[in-house]
């Protein structure tokens, strides 16, 4: 809601609940279509991702990302279980993620996680300013060579304490990290 919209504090957590939703969703979205705008406008500018094969800024992860997706013919990602905590201006949120990725030659992969994202409430609007993939499992494709599913620094996802959900800080640095396969260049 803009600012100097008053809202009753429960009207006002549902709208910021669904803000921070459509958020996720348009990113899913954007990544399947290959829309660069819309996965930007998902994020703050400076907002950060975790992802296995990338760590570090939007205005890196945006070319790094399409780079990434020219292996597959097509990609589809499915989005369920949305839980969402708001506290003041800011919120936690994980996601959980089923997606299709399939190849022009090799037999296709389906990989499924969670997105555990940090979202900022700034000038009225929602978006993402951290995003942590973690990875719960994958079947598919020929090799670790095809799609480095599982790379050097993944965070896997796990019971609790030790799943990410769980975790203070929740980045990648921890007991919920797998260490395997290579990594992909940007």
């Amino acid at each position: 809601m803009p600012e100097g919209h008053e809202l009753s504090p429960h009207i006002a957590e549902l709208y910021a609940k669904q803000s921070i939703y459509e958020s996720i969703i348009r990113m899913a979205l954007a990544i399947d279509r290959g829309d660069l705008t819309a996965i930007e406008a998902s994020f703050w500018a400076d907002g950060r991702l975790e992802t296995g094969t990338f760590s570090g800024p939007l205005s890196e992860y945006v070319p790094y990302l399409m780079k990434a997706l020219l292996i597959f013919t097509r990609t589809s990602h499915a989005i369920t279980n949305v839980l969402i905590e708001v506290t003041g201006e800011r919120a936690r949120s994980q996601a959980y993620f089923n997606a299709y990725h399939m190849f022009p030659s090799s037999p296709a992969i389906t990989v499924a996680g969670r997105y555990i994202d940090q979202h900022e409430r700034r000038g009225g609007e929602w978006r993402i300013a951290h995003r942590l993939f973690v990875l719960d499992w994958h079947i598919g494709g020929n090799s670790e060579e095809d799609f480095p599913i599982c790379a050097s620094r993944r965070a896997v996802g796990g019971r609790k304490p030790n799943d990410p959900w769980y975790r203070s800080d929740n980045v990648k640095d921890g007991p919920a990290v797998e260490k395997c396969g290579p990594v992909i260049k940007p």
